[in-house]
């Protein structure tokens, strides 16, 4: 009874708390494009809100002195609408960061060197380094989503405004899309209508797509994992009564 009482409340949980943020249902890596392409995927039927964000991967110098992988998003007008898709809810710190500052996940936090208003040293593509002020620690829910390595492979976490990109040797472009839709988020057969319609006027538009992903908005990307942990258990429930049953049918038996 305890173990099936915490997989429904925690299934529950994990459902409510996912869709507060409102989650990308569907998720394309293009070539670089800009804001004009998110205003038209904004007026296709289906689409209930789309935001462009640029993903870059570079090197993070690690508490251990080591050279780790971090994932940035570069978000545009991030002090002005925020996050719109995929929110991060703030833990400690402030948020938005400002020009050349970083707000870092606490997903893997223990392998930076400093946490808020320290610094971290970042490898650029160019082979040189920039010390970036940390100013805020968030919790992003959406890690993993994509499916490429899930939640737990997934690398150190970071996000900045747009105007920082071209200090870190990127063009202000955009190169991931995020995507919700109206009617039934949850209906996987729907969100593969909208994403065929997307993927079109994205090609129609000339870029190319690296990847593509769907999601409904209650399939949190931990899920998989809670359930296979919850089915061990109750298994093992389910053991532990048949042969403490077994037990004491003998032991009473043998008494008589």
């Amino acid at each position: 009874g305890m173990i099936t009482s915490m997989h429904i409340i925690v299934k529950a949980d994990l459902e409510t708390g996912y869709r507060a943020v409102n989650p990308a249902n569907i998720l394309f890596q293009t070539t670089p494009f800009d804001n004009d392409l998110v205003h038209h995927i904004r007026h296709l039927k289906g689409v209930r809100q789309a935001q462009g964000v640029f993903n870059m991967t570079l090197r993070v110098r690690s508490a251990n002195g080591d050279w780790k992988p971090i994932e940035i998003q570069a978000v545009p007008d991030l002090d002005k609408k925020g996050m719109q898709i995929n929110q991060v809810h703030l833990e400690q710190g402030v948020w938005p960061p400002g020009d050349h500052q970083i707000v870092v996940d606490d997903h893997k936090l223990e392998h930076l060197p400093t946490g808020v208003d320290g610094f971290i040293e970042l490898e650029l593509p160019s082979g040189k380094t920039r010390q970036i002020k940390v100013v805020g620690i968030v919790n992003d829910q959406t890690i993993g989503s994509t499916g490429a390595g899930g939640f737990f492979l997934a690398p150190i976490q970071g996000y900045i405004t747009l105007d920082t990109l071209e200090w870190l040797e990127y063009p202000q472009k955009l190169n991931l899309l995020y995507v919700t839709t109206d009617g039934d988020s949850n209906d996987t057969e729907w969100l593969r209508q909208v994403a065929n319609q997307v993927s079109n006027a994205i090609e129609d538009n000339g870029q190319a797509i690296y990847l593509s992903a769907i999601r409904a908005t209650n399939d949190h990307p931990n899920r998989v994992y809670v359930e296979a942990l919850t089915a061990i258990l109750v298994l093992l429930g389910f053991l532990v009564v048949f042969l403490s049953g077994f037990l004491i049918t003998n032991t009473l038996s043998a008494l008589l």
